[in-house]
């Protein structure tokens, strides 16, 4: 398939679970796939979670109390490719994510508005022997952690995010206060 061609199918593909998730009422990944099944999609697991993070896509709580899947705040949209690494840290994207000044999704609303604003802060840090536990703003815990892992933060091994959670993994040798200045390099907010 030609790059061409590989471009137009996850456009389609994103295009696709953006609709389906502005239905509101996809609770898992696997509902997800199934509804993208339904419309002649079929798509792997790790397909579909790449797409869903590049499109930022968060968990929210509705009217019921359940957690569904929701577009971005506001409802706008990450570029396709989501948020992008430079060596000046995350293209387009000021604020509470430090970046460079290139275009990227720097006109974006939503989200993106959030990281400018400063709104999508890094609330706290706790260590415990070779784990951080990193606190954010409801809904936003993955962004904070991709950018974490696509810049391969030195003395971090990975990271798990939930909703507003973040379990960073620490590689052995690094003291505490190495990892929060690796961390600060990338993220506002850690002291």
């Amino acid at each position: 398939m030609s790059e061409s061609n590989k471009s137009t199918a996850k456009s389609r593909r994103q295009s696709s679970i953006v609709e389906v998730v502005a239905l509101g009422n996809i609770h898992n990944q696997s509902e997800l796939a199934a509804a993208l099944g339904e419309m002649g999609l079929e798509i792997t697991q790790s397909t579909l979670s790449r797409d869903m993070n590049e499109l930022g896509l968060v968990r929210r709580q509705n009217a019921a109390g359940e957690y569904i899947y929701a577009l971005p705040e506001g409802g706008n949209m990450l570029s396709p490719g989501g948020l992008r690494k430079s060596d000046e840290g995350i293209d387009g994207v000021g604020g509470a994510v430090n970046g460079g000044a290139g275009g990227g999704v720097g006109s974006m609303g939503g989200f993106v508005g959030a990281l400018r604003n400063n709104r999508i802060s890094v609330k706290s840090i706790e260590f415990s022997s070779l784990f951080a536990v990193i606190k954010t703003a409801p809904g936003f815990a993955n962004a904070v952690a991709a950018v974490i892992d696509e810049n391969n933060v030195t003395g971090v091994m990975g990271t798990i995010a939930g909703d507003d959670t973040i379990l960073v993994m620490i590689k052995d040798g690094f003291s505490q206060r190495q990892i929060i200045h690796a961390l600060s390099v990338h993220i506002d907010g850690l002291k």
